[in-house]
């Protein structure tokens, strides 16, 4: 919905998801994928710490964020 858009809440629950995932014993690494043409995607997720891996994934893509 448009009205919800450029407000941080994609951010902000990818920074809690991610944060709690790293916390986990044995977790190191978080990866993410995003369509090639989503940029806001892409935008959110380089907010977040991801970064590139050089890979394309199943849905194009895949950022990671390690600890």
């Amino acid at each position: 919905m448009e009205e919800y858009q450029g407000q941080g809440y994609a951010t902000e629950a990818v920074e809690s998801v991610v944060a709690w995932a790293l916390k986990q014993s044995g977790v190191y690494r978080v990866e993410a994928e995003t369509d090639p043409e989503n940029k806001k995607s892409q935008r959110v997720l380089e907010k977040c710490g991801f970064a590139p891996i050089g890979i394309i994934g199943e849905e194009r893509p895949r950022f990671y964020r390690e600890n």
